[in-house]
């Protein structure tokens, strides 16, 4: 033990500074090295302001009211078939099937609109059978 602590403390010797320049590059480089993030942020920053007009699109002029003077409503069947069905759970259903078509006719007389809109529509009915 007192061998041990005789012996000198060993001594370390202080790390070389090394330059923060590497070999051979030039000095711009480093600022490159800044410079790249800096304008990925810049782009991203210039996106997220310019997002809102983008989403927004070209200004559209508000809709003018139609005010109907004339409005008819048609209704036209088209073809009707019976047909027998089964439920869930296995009954047997008869079903009258009616293919419409609804027209609807809006006219404004002051500035000359005539605005038509036609759809068809399928009505199914069940038919009771009557047992006794």
């Amino acid at each position: 033990m007192a061998r041990i602590l005789a012996d000198k403390p060993c001594v370390q010797s202080q790390p070389e500074q090394r330059s923060r320049q590497r070999a051979g590059l030039p000095d711009w480089l480093g600022v490159l090295r800044w410079l790249a993030p800096a304008a990925a942020a810049a782009v991203i920053v210039g996106a997220f302001l310019m997002w809102p007009r983008a989403v927004r699109g070209p200004s559209v002029s508000a809709p003018v009211a139609l005010k109907a003077d004339g409005f008819q409503l048609e209704q036209k069947l088209v073809s009707s078939y019976d047909a027998v069905t089964e439920l869930p759970g296995g009954e047997p259903v008869r079903v009258r099937v009616e293919q419409w078509r609804d027209k609807v006719i809006l006219k404004d007389k002051d500035r000359g609109l005539v605005v038509e809109q036609s759809a068809p529509r399928y009505e199914v009915i069940p038919v009771r059978y009557e047992t006794y």
